[in-house]
C-alpha cells in the first residue's frame, strides 16, 4: 500500500474514532422518554431538565425517561409549547448537562450528526448533512422558530428530540419531523427562548385574538371602489365568544386587510402580532364589513389566559 493510501486510511480511522467519541460525550446527555406516543428522545439541556419534541407527547403524567445506564426515573412535565414544537420535563436525576452551542453558525453541506436513544437498543445515530439553512419562520400554529434547518439524513424511530450535533461535538437544537416526513431541526436559540420563559412565568403566552380566518381574494370592482392597495385579505369564519376580537365589535363575514396600515393576506401577517411580547397592546385593524371600509381596535389577549 502506498504511502498516500496510508495517508488516507489513517485519517478515515482517525474521523470515524473521533466521530464514535463525539456521540458517546452527547450520549451522556440523551435520554429515552417512555408511554408516549412514538419513541422519542429527550436532551438533558440544564441541570434537573430535559428537552424534547412537544409533537411526540401524549401524556403529560405517568411519564418515565431511561437513562444511558439503563435505569428508568419518573419525570414530571413543567411546560409544553405546541407553536415552537418544545417541551420541558422537570427531573431529580443529574446527568452530564449537554454542550450547547446556541451560536453556532451552519451552513448548506456541514455535517449533520442526530444522537437520540432507543428504550431498548440504547443509543440510535444518523449522520448526514445539513441540506438547507434559511432565517426565521414561523410554524402553522405561528410560533417563532429562529432559523430555519432541513437535514438530510436517515430519522430513526426515536429520533424525534433527538440531539443534532456539529461536527464540533456541539448539540445545536433537537430533531423533529417536518411535513412530508422531512427533518427539520428546532435550533438552541429558540429552546433557549422556550425554556426562559417556563421558567420564568410557569407558562408560554401567546397573543390571542380569538378568530378563524380563511385568505380570499378580492375582485377589482371592490378594490377600485375603496381604492385598496390589496387585492387579498382574511375573512372571519369563526368567531370565539367573549373573545378580544368580539369584543372589539369584529363579525362573522368581515374581511381583514390590515393590521397598523400594513396589509394582511396570509395567516402568518396575523401571527407575527402575536408574540408573547405584544399581549396587552391594541392594534389597529381596518376590514371590510357590506362592501365598506371600517376600523376597529382590538387588544390582544393572553392565549394562557383563555376560558
Amino acid at each position: 500500500m502506498s504511502s498516500a493510501s496510508n495517508s488516507i486510511s489513517n485519517s478515515l480511522v482517525a474521523f470515524s474514532h473521533s466521530l464514535a467519541d463525539i456521540v458517546e460525550n452527547v450520549g451522556n446527555s440523551v435520554v429515552a422518554l417512555d408511554g408516549q406516543r412514538f419513541p422519542c428522545s429527550g436532551i438533558y439541556w440544564r441541570e434537573g431538565l430535559i428537552v424534547t419534541s412537544e409533537e411526540n407527547i401524549k401524556r403529560s403524567e405517568g411519564v418515565s425517561i431511561i437513562l444511558p445506564n439503563g435505569e428508568t426515573s419518573p419525570v414530571t412535565l413543567l411546560g409544553r409549547d405546541r407553536s415552537t414544537d418544545v417541551a420541558v420535563f422537570k427531573t431529580e436525576v443529574s446527568l452530564p448537562i449537554a454542550p450547547i452551542d446556541s451560536n453556532c453558525e451552519l451552513k448548506a453541506g456541514h455535517l449533520a450528526i442526530a444522537v437520540g436513544r432507543d428504550r431498548d437498543r440504547g443509543l440510535c445515530v444518523a449522520q448526514g448533512v445539513i441540506s438547507t439553512i434559511g432565517g426565521s419562520w414561523r410554524s402553522s400554529l405561528g410560533g417563532k422558530i429562529d432559523r430555519f434547518i432541513r437535514l438530510d439524513l436517515n430519522f430513526y424511530p426515536g429520533s424525534g428530540g433527538s440531539a443534532l450535533v456539529n461536527a464540533g461535538g456541539k448539540v445545536v437544537g433537537f430533531n423533529t419531523t417536518g411535513p412530508r416526513r422531512s427533518v427539520l431541526t428546532i435550533p438552541a436559540t429558540t429552546v433557549e427562548r422556550v425554556v426562559n420563559q417556563l421558567l420564568s412565568t410557569g407558562n408560554i403566552s401567546r397573543g390571542y385574538l380569538g378568530l378563524a380566518m380563511q385568505p380570499v381574494y378580492l375582485p377589482d370592482s371592490l378594490v377600485d371602489k375603496l381604492s385598496l392597495n390589496t387585492q387579498q385579505g382574511l375573512m372571519v369564519v369563526n368567531l370565539e365568544t367573549q373573545s378580544p376580537a368580539e369584543q372589539a365589535g369584529v363579525l362573522l363575514g368581515d374581511i381583514l386587510i390590515s393590521i397598523e396600515n400594513t396589509p394582511i393576506e396570509k395567516l402568518r401577517d396575523v401571527q407575527a402580532y402575536l408574540e408573547p411580547q405584544n399581549v396587552g397592546k391594541t392594534l389597529k385593524i381596518q376590514l371590510i364589513r357590506a362592501g365598506s371600509l371600517q376600523d376597529v381596535s382590538v387588544t390582544i389577549g393572553d392565549s394562557g389566559q383563555r376560558k
